[in-house]
């Protein structure tokens, strides 16, 4: 490994045992996490997205990648995980401090691990692919570094937009009536938005086309939300279970759209994103 490699493994590790300190030592009263449900999600969403991160290094990364650049990959994605999918949760409008921790708002915990599963998605598919293909250099951690973080900010604009489209008070309902049915559109959506920023970032850089079919995918969920808010009432204390329903169908159709165009169309017409 070089320098540059031995420095990023010393500092992922670093964050890695703190942040699992954090996890096993609790400053919370036992009192407190007897009924932790809400955390306990939050945790099967890191669970979930660690798994998925293994299973792209050991079936889909760059043959370069056995040994300790394994173990590198790991460690680095459990600490991105953390760094970018805890810390980056907030953009959701939920604090895990408080609103999982504390509450125990099994709403937020459904959202806030929604949000890291998506950054791990976004991460392992990073991870997918030769890092040169048409070459024979080798490619760098910066490399998957570089297209993770692009894909990362782009799970938070369209995070934003969707707070911004939605004018019926999403975060304050999940907070009120603590209801997993009120984030689950919203969950949904953060996975749906993961998977096709997943795809866009896996694999090698064809362009701009690329980007304008992945922007055209989150731009159309957010049409489809809209549809969706002009038929049901989104003023309402609670959230009516069609509106659920029918955002849970549209934006699991628009993903497997993405994805089959993405892995069969575009191939067959001599096309890749």
């Amino acid at each position: 490994m070089s320098s540059d490699e031995i420095a990023v493994l010393v500092i992922a590790s670093l964050i890695s045992v703190v942040c699992v300190i954090g996890h096993l030592f609790t400053a919370r009263h036992p009192v407190m996490s007897r009924r932790a449900s809400a955390e306990g999600t939050v945790r099967l969403g890191l669970l979930a997205a660690m798994a998925w991160i293994t299973y792209v290094l050991y079936t889909h990364a760059d043959p370069s990648v056995v040994g300790i650049y394994r173990l590198f990959y790991l460690v680095l994605g459990f600490a991105v995980l953390h760094a970018f999918g805890f810390g980056g949760a907030g953009r959701t409008g939920m604090r895990h401090s408080v609103d999982t921790l504390e509450r125990n708002n099994p709403a937020a915990g459904l959202l806030i691990a929604s949000f890291i599963l998506a950054t791990g998605l976004i991460f392992g598919g990073s991870l997918w692919g030769e890092a040169d293909p048409d070459g024979e250099g080798e490619g760098g951690w910066w490399i998957p570094m570089g297209f993770f973080l692009a894909g990362w900010i782009s799970l938070c604009i369209a995070t934003w937009l969707y707070r911004l489209r939605e004018t019926g008070g999403t975060v304050r309902r999940i907070r009120q009536v603590r209801n997993p049915r009120e984030a689950l559109g919203f969950s949904l959506y953060l996975l749906s938005t993961g998977w096709i920023l997943m795809e866009s970032v896996a694999g090698d850089f064809h362009g701009w086309r690329s980007g304008l079919l992945t922007t055209g995918a989150i731009a159309a969920m957010l049409v489809v939300h809209e549809i969706a808010g002009l038929v049901f009432n989104r003023n309402a204390n609670a959230r009516p279970k069609a509106m659920s329903v029918v955002e849970a169908v549209l934006y699991i159709a628009t993903t497997i759209g993405f994805s089959y165009v993405n892995q069969h169309l575009l191939p067959a017409w001599g096309w890749t994103i």
